[in-house]
Parts: structure tokens; sequence; C-alpha cells
């Protein structure tokens, strides 16, 4: 009797030594551009900031994950079991993360050979407040030809006027001012006549100026991407969703402009004396500002509890389970910007508002040219190493992520902030130069 026990107990744990259970493995991944429907693990396939996008990964088992491990807001919002098994992950792209690879792990229950795993690519979104063209102006010279020679006139560029980009020149260079955020790093996608001679040197973060030229009369917008975008994915079904955003990117071109060049004048050189100017502007972001991804509630609960989804990375201390804890976040950092080609040697004032508000006026004294100086402003309820808030961390679906509420103290919620430069008119700048003196965040 005891001898055919151990002949069972020793065939049951031969069995169970022998068995190696199924382990899932990612064979396909349909999500963004070029890889709209599908591409296999290996290809790093790209999100923008700000965005929110859905992954279909497919592969045997692939329908038991039970978590997303990942620098994104994440939920997986449907699952397909059998033949052709698929999750579907919704990934939520915070507006100022940082550019660059990001790897999203997907973990199981039962983990045979370790986590699946793909990588996406963050790139630039930002924004284009206006389009404006540099129109040159002339004034005639009289200057002796030659050594001995007779006095003859010319004309000569004496500046630039900078306006509404409308009724361009065809057949001959126009640059056009291109304002906004994150202008560093840029491609275009054109309409039907244009094309980009050049993008000029001296270009910040918020200021750009793009050498231009038109062969026939049309219009269109003016749409812009990160450089890390290749042709087939500017030309995608979804590409819109990676064209930086604003509302004055409207281009229109054809007819001769009063006081242009003749053809077979030369473009306009780095050596122009419109070129030099003065000129300070709002930093490109606030850092550290903090709000929902969403204006809007989430969920409301049934107790009345309303949660606001923000950035994943807000609930690292709390691990891998449900639960809420207090964080400090940073206090926002604001700043002004040297964006002009001169340097900036009087002092000028600049003030951060809420609304009609002023939060804070602070002095710069000097600034070279691309050179920033930046102020911390302390929220009222903050302390000095930042902002008490509590988070807390979900992992039921639909509502997996991390949340405030204004019903769960400590909160605190960033308004709408606006930087206004050179607010007492220390710095000379001319009018052109004063039209990116004020920038909301």
């Amino acid at each position: 009797m005891n001898r055919l026990r151990w002949r069972r107990l020793l065939t049951t744990a031969f069995l169970l030594c022998s068995f190696e259970p199924a382990h899932a493995t990612i064979e396909n991944i349909e999500g963004t551009l070029t890889c709209r429907n599908g591409c296999n693990r290996t290809t790093v396939q790209k999100v923008a900031q700000g965005g929110t996008f859905t992954f279909r990964v497919f592969g045997q088992w692939v329908d038991t994950a039970s978590e997303v491990q990942s620098d994104f807001n994440y939920a997986i919002v449907n699952r397909k079991h059998g033949q052709g098994s698929y999750i579907d992950i919704k990934l939520v792209v915070g507006q100022y993360m940082d550019p660059g690879e990001r790897t999203v792990k997907i973990r199981y229950p039962v983990e045979v050979n370790g986590y699946d795993s793909f990588k996406l690519r963050v790139v630039k979104r930002g924004t284009i407040s206006s389009v404006m063209y540099k129109r040159p102006r002339y004034a005639t010279q009289t200057v002796i030809a030659g050594a001995k020679g007779p006095m003859v006139t010319k004309q000569v560029i004496a500046g630039h006027d900078v306006v509404p980009p409308v009724n361009l020149p065809l057949n001959q260079p126009a640059v056009l001012v291109v304002s906004g955020t994150q202008l560093i790093g840029l491609q275009a996608k054109l309409p039907s006549g244009a094309k980009i001679l050049d993008w000029l040197d001296g270009a910040t973060t918020t200021r750009r100026e793009i050498r231009m030229e038109f062969s026939q009369s049309g219009q269109g917008d003016l749409q812009v991407y990160d450089s890390q975008l290749s042709d087939a994915d500017m030309y995608a079904p979804d590409a819109h969703r990676f064209v930086y955003t604003g509302e004055n990117r409207h281009i229109q071109y054809g007819g001769t402009l009063t006081g242009a060049l003749p053809l077979d004048r030369p473009a306009i050189g780095s050596t122009s004396p419109g070129l030099q100017f003065i000129d300070v502007a709002p930093r490109a972001v606030i850092e550290n500002l903090f709000r929902p991804l969403s204006p809007n509630a989430e969920f409301t609960n049934t107790g009345g509890t309303r949660f606001f989804r923000v950035d994943q990375r807000y609930c690292a201390a709390i691990g891998g389970l449900e639960g809420t804890t207090t964080i400090a976040v940073p206090h926002p950092i604001w700043g002004v910007a040297n964006v002009g080609t001169l340097p900036v040697t009087t002092a000028f004032a600049s003030h951060l508002r809420s609304g009609n508000q002023v939060l804070s006026t602070e002095n710069t004294s000097a600034l070279n040219p691309g050179q920033d100086a930046r102020f911390t402003f302390v929220r009222p309820n903050g302390t000095a190493t930042g902002s008490p808030v509590r988070v807390t961390k979900l992992n039921a679906a639909p509502h997996i992520g991390c949340f405030i509420s204004p019903e769960l103290p400590p909160f605190v919620q960033d308004p709408l902030l606006t930087v206004n430069v050179n607010t007492d008119g220390g710095v000379p700048e001319q009018a052109d130069q004063q039209v990116n003196n004020s920038r909301t965040y």
C-alpha cells in the first residue's frame, strides 16, 4: 500500500515538473502613423505630447495581462480571448513629457519567461501662436560707381516690417517669422506651390525664421512637425494628431507686393540691418505646473467625490497596489528670455498673473542673446519644498491610474497663468518685437 502511494506521488511530481505553463508573446501591434495597420514588436512607434493613443496588442495569451507598467497613464480598455487574442491599451501622454523613448511593460499573473514589452518614442507637439511675413523695407541710396565713376542711385534694404502673411510674392525668397513653443528640431508639410529654402540661424524655442519661396498662387496652413517624424509619417491618416496646434498658421501667396525687389535681386542676407534686434519674451514653458490631464472629472463616485486624472508619476510612491498618499509637488518656475540677436543691457520688470491678479513681479538686469532668467513662484498653500496634495491610485477598470480630488484634501490645481515681460518698458523694443511680450500657459 505504501509502495503504491509513493509511486503515485512520484508520477504526480514528474508530471508537474515536466509541465510548462503557456506564456504570452506579442506578435503584432496596431498603433499610430505607418503602424496603423500593424507592426512587429521591435518597431518603435511614435506618440505625441498631450495626446491619447490606443494600441491593439496581438499575441497568444496577451488577453490574460493583469497590468501595464510605463511612464504613461494607461488603461486596458478591451480584451479578446481565444483565437486572435489581443488587448487594447489606451495611453495618455503628458503635455510636458520629455521627448524620447519609453518602454511599455505588460505584466501577467504568471510570468514564465518574464514580462512582455514594446517601445514608444515621445515626439514634440508644440504650438504655433503666429506666422508673420518679414517684409523688406527699401530706401534709395546714392553711391559712386567705381573709383571715379558717376553718381548712381540704387535700392537697399533699410529694415523690415513684420506683417500678416497675405499676398506673399511669387518666385522670390520670403522670410516668415514663426512664434510658438518648442520650435527647435522641426520640419514642415507645405501647401501646394510652396517650398522651404532654409531654416535660418538664430532660432530659439519660441521664435524662428523660415526662408520660403512660392511658385504659384495659393493658400493653406503651415503644418509643423517634430523632425523625428518621417515623410511617410507626415502623410499617414492620423498625422493630424502630431501637427503643432494653433489658429494663426494660415498663409496666402500670390501677387506683387508694393516695394518688392525685382526677381533678379539677391535674397536677403545675414548682414541686413533688419536681422539685428532686441527682443525679450516669456520662456517657452512654466515648469512644474500641476493640473489634471483633463479639466473635467473622469468620474464621480456614489459619495459625490470627483476624481481628476493626473500623470502616473505622481503615484509612484504608492507602488503597484491601490492606495492614497500625500506628496509635495514642486512650485512653478517661470521666466523670461532674450530671443533677440542683441544683448539686453537695461533692467526690465516682468509679471506673473492669474487673470487680473499680479502674483509676482520680478526684475531682470541684463540678458545675453539666448539667455534666460528663471523665478520660482511659491504657491500660497506651499512650503519651501512644494505644495502638499493627496493622490489616489486606482487599479480597477475602467478607472485605472493616478487621481486627485478637491473633496480629498490637501488639493492643489494651478490656474491659467500669464507672463508679461518688459511691463515697465525698460527694454527699448521696436513694435515688431513687442507682439510676443505676453504668453498664457
